[in-house]
């Protein structure tokens, strides 16, 4: 017994010796949100510029001062900046509908622009009822005064082609300071055809367009991601479009309609291969508006992958010819994969273009990381590997991975 003693004191020894000489781990420190909970944030991290995300669903900004947190008690998701930094733009999440908001950016009391609240109303010969209720979805601003959104806000106004409702989420445009915006529902939009004025138009049946965006420096066009299924009606193909924002607004009526993939017609120009069951989506515009970061799971049981790759140039004037279509489909091909892993979501440039930020999945909880990277000719590779900004919980602190990043100077 004595001479396990005296081992187990060796031993206790030698461990406070290594701790002494190697010191404790400095590289995370511990940051108080209040309500007894906390995160940890990675000091060593360059994090130029102001970070927005979202923790619990409470709307949160980083910088090199720390998590400011900027709402409280409400579900929100995907938050958008203006171009001069002053307000932000978010859906709040119900059951049943979203709404949605804006605020300064430095917080304060939300304004909610348009509700998606509703009612369930009598549908005569039919098993169940309409539904009134409206989905707000991915802000983004075109300039400081008009944002785009995506919403299933038409849906019992548009025919499809179909003996149902068009549900599916396509782009609409507004101006935040219109008076009229109150009066805008689900049964009245088309009373108010000047106030919101129809932007995208998707395909029934799969969920229409996500991942909206506005590219810097060309406010008149736009990326989203398309979600339809092949003629099989049993594989889906996700594919990345690029468009003019007013193609659909200043073309002669009928040009253009929503609906099935038989009667559907769109201005849209599609960047990635349209091949069932390659999902490429989540489309970033780097600051200078000339690059992609974007995710790529090239099978249904693949990792995720990273990559960038350029904008294709002068191919949304005639976004309904051969040649147009061929040569938006070539930057494809100079695509570089920057790194692959289980769960990617939500990439976002730095301002000064040097770091991606995302979002991560590792032991069972969603994290910030960021990835720095160099540009190469038209495209970027990586240098380094991934750094993870913060550290939460998972349990009483967890980073929303549906809900957008801001990364902002």
């Amino acid at each position: 017994m004595k001479k396990k003693r005296e081992l187990f004191v060796l031993l206790t020894l030698v461990a406070l010796l290594l701790t002494g000489c190697l010191g404790t781990d400095t590289t995370y420190q511990q940051k108080d949100l209040g309500d007894g909970k906390t995160l940890e944030l990675n000091t060593q991290v360059p994090l130029a510029g102001k970070l927005y995300f979202t923790l619990n669903h409470d709307l949160y900004v980083l910088d090199a001062s720390g998590p400011k947190q900027l709402t409280k008690g409400m579900e929100v998701v995907d938050p958008a900046i203006s171009p001069d930094g002053k307000t932000l733009a978010f859906i709040i999440r119900y059951k049943n509908y979203s709404d949605l908001a804006i605020m300064p950016a430095t917080g304060g009391k939300p304004k909610v622009l348009l509700t998606g609240k509703g009612e369930y109303i009598p549908n005569p010969n039919y098993p169940a009822p309409k539904s009134t209720h409206v989905w707000y979805a991915q802000p983004a601003w075109r300039d400081n005064t008009h944002l785009l959104f995506l919403s299933d806000l038409r849906k019992l106004q548009i025919n499809p082609g179909q003996d149902a409702f068009m549900l599916d989420l396509m782009a609409f445009s507004i101006d935040i300071n219109d008076s009229r915006l109150s009066q805008i529902n689900a049964q009245t939009v088309d009373d108010y055809p000047d106030v919101v004025q129809h932007v995208t138009y998707s395909i029934a049946g799969d969920g229409g367009h996500r991942d909206l965006s506005v590219r810097p420096g060309h406010p008149g066009q736009i990326v989203f991601t398309s979600y339809k299924y092949d003629a099989s009606r049993t594989h889906q193909v996700v594919q990345l479009f690029l468009q003019d924002a007013d193609a659909i607004a200043h073309a002669p009526q009928g040009t253009y309609q929503p609906g099935i993939e038989e009667i559907q017609k769109d201005p849209a120009v599609a960047l990635t291969p349209d091949q069932a069951d390659l999902f490429n989506m989540q489309a970033s515009f780097s600051p200078d508006g000339n690059t992609f970061v974007y995710i790529r799971k090239p099978n249904p049981t693949s990792n995720m992958e990273l990559y960038t790759m350029p904008v294709a140039e002068d191919v949304t004037a005639t976004p309904n010819d051969k040649a147009t279509e061929q040569k938006a489909l070539q930057p494809y091909s100079q695509s570089t994969m920057l790194l692959q892993s289980q769960y990617i979501s939500q990439p976002i440039w730095s301002p000064d273009s040097k770091y991606i930020a995302y979002i991560g999945y590792e032991n069972n909880i969603f994290n910030l990381y960021v990835l720095e990277v160099v540009k190469e000719g038209k495209t970027y590779k990586k240098n380094g590997d991934p750094i993870q900004v913060i550290k939460t919980d998972g349990q009483k602190v967890q980073l929303n991975a549906d809900s957008r990043l801001i990364w902002t100077k």
